[in-house]
């Protein structure tokens, strides 16, 4: 609630216009929170996921090349 020289804004009522702003804006920056975890947890998930991959794909091709003998 706003207070001007010791007393609400007109007619005696809370501001209520400002509160209203002020809770749109909390839930604003909790949204945003929400979603920056949702993204961060995306991206270690994708890396995670990527690294595996690479693991597979490292330990398909060792096997590949052991298998085949080098052209000389």
């Amino acid at each position: 609630m706003t207070i001007l020289n010791g007393r609400t804004p007109a007619r005696g009522r809370p501001d209520r216009r400002a509160d209203r702003a002020a809770g749109r804006l909390r839930a604003a920056r909790r949204g945003y929170e929400r979603s920056a975890a949702h993204l961060r947890s995306a991206a270690l998930d994708q890396v995670e996921r990527h690294g595996l991959i690479s693991a597979v794909l490292r330990a398909s091709l060792e096997r590949l090349a052991q298998s085949c003998p080098a052209d000389s």
